[in-house]
């Protein structure tokens, strides 16, 4: 009985990694991380075929179905939370509105965000600002307190090195 919930614990494991680095990957699929995820993509698909096979050999055993399917769960949650923590990608926001672009631009920089302002003729003033994504919640935070009426878009950008710039995503 040992054997068996040892085998089953470490099946959830396995495929709680394995998911996991599947969320990775695709994450740097979708940055053009190419290497990055061709190397995940290898231990990933590793660790399937072996988990799997010991799944398969014994489709009588409920508790590697079980711990299977569970781990396939927590790895997804645990995909999303390595995801978010390893997130290193920038942005670019463009906050449009019409009226007190000099208090939104102010409470900006002093929360550490890299901004700019520009008046537009049509009276729209734009707000363009630099920002690590992790940021992100905390920068709609910030415009959202001040129920301002604007419209906000981001943008990814692909790569920054050395705090410039050098490739926008398509």
């Amino acid at each position: 009985m040992v054997k068996v919930i040892l085998w089953a614990l470490l099946i959830f494991i396995s495929r709680s990694v394995d998911v996991a680095l599947g969320t990775l990957r695709t994450r740097m699929v979708v940055s053009r991380r190419k290497y990055r995820a061709a190397i995940i993509g290898f231990f990933e698909v590793l660790i399937y075929i072996l988990i799997v096979s010991k799944v398969i050999q014994d489709t009588g055993n409920i508790f590697n179905v079980i711990a299977y399917c569970a781990g396939f769960s927590c790895g997804t949650i645990l995909g999303l939370n390595l995801e978010d923590r390893l997130n290193l990608e920038m942005l670019q926001a463009t906050i449009m509105l019409k009226d007190n672009s000099y208090d939104l631009l102010r409470l900006i920089k002093e929360a550490g965000f890299k901004a700019t302002l520009s008046i537009e003729d049509f009276k729209m003033d734009i707000i363009n600002v630099l920002l690590e994504e992790k940021r992100k919640d905390e920068l709609e935070k910030i415009i959202n307190d001040l129920e301002y009426d604007t419209l906000i878009s981001f943008q990814s950008l692909n790569k920054v090195s050395k705090n410039y710039l050098y490739s926008l995503k398509k």
